[in-house]
């Protein structure tokens, strides 16, 4: 079997992660979205100096979306803003102006909560689909 022959396979089962990960546990799923979150902020405390960027804290709000849907939106846009604000506190202070800290934390959860709206969207499209899918095979 050559390297080519597999990639179809891998690319199958890289589509059907996220899938894959709507039927873990709910333990599963909660460790899930704190190494997320672990990965996040470490992100946010290497990177933020350099690029004045929080990007690395969507990464949360994508896995919290997609597997606990509006409640995890909701719950992620509280956990970033407070991480975001600690991390400011404790690490970045004084690298950047307090307005420039406050202007990146709008744009920063406006940008979330649409990116949030758009994951929590899909999961919601992503299940009824499954649904008619059930259906189609009962009938």
């Amino acid at each position: 079997m050559s390297p080519s022959d597999s990639r179809p396979t891998l690319l199958r089962q890289l589509r059907a992660l996220p899938l894959n990960w709507l039927h873990l546990s709910l333990a599963a799923r909660i460790v899930l979205v704190t190494f997320s979150y672990a990965l996040g902020i470490s992100g946010l405390v290497l990177l933020f100096p350099r690029t004045l960027n929080g990007s690395s804290m969507f990464l949360p709000i994508v896995g919290a979306c997609w597997l606990f849907r509006y409640r995890g939106l909701l719950i992620s846009l509280v956990l970033n803003g407070l991480s975001f604000q600690l991390t400011y506190l404790f690490w970045l202070k004084g690298m950047m102006p307090d307005s420039a800290f406050m202007v990146g934390g709008i744009i920063g959860f406006v940008t979330s909560l649409g990116l949030g709206l758009v994951i929590c969207w899909l999961r919601t499209a992503v299940d009824l689909v499954q649904v008619a899918r059930q259906q189609a095979i009962l009938a």
